[in-house]
């Protein structure tokens, strides 16, 4: 892991976002669980409403200054993938 001072990084560079996780003791269930809460359910980018879903409250807290959040909207309709997920086309914005 290799730190990006002065520099918001978007949640949603999974690689680096990963590693920050690894770095601050997390498990990669809780970045799900973020993306769950951002992108899913429309939460907020708060300490506080990370840290109901259960993140610890100063992680959350690191996590709301180090990164930034960009929207998503779907834009069509969803694909079932080989793995049996689906996939998605999404426009990002902010």
């Amino acid at each position: 892991f290799v730190p990006r001072p002065g520099v918001r990084s978007s949640i949603l560079d999974l690689p680096f976002a990963e590693a920050w996780c690894t770095e601050q003791g997390l498990q990669p269930a809780h970045l799900q669980k973020v993306y769950g809460h951002l992108f899913t359910k429309g939460g907020t980018w708060e300490a506080d409403a990370l840290a109901a879903i259960g993140l610890p409250r100063k992680v959350a807290q690191r996590m709301c200054d180090e990164f930034v959040v960009t929207t998503s909207k779907v834009v069509g309709a969803p694909v079932e993938s080989e793995q049996g997920g689906s996939k998605f086309v999404v426009e990002l914005t902010g």
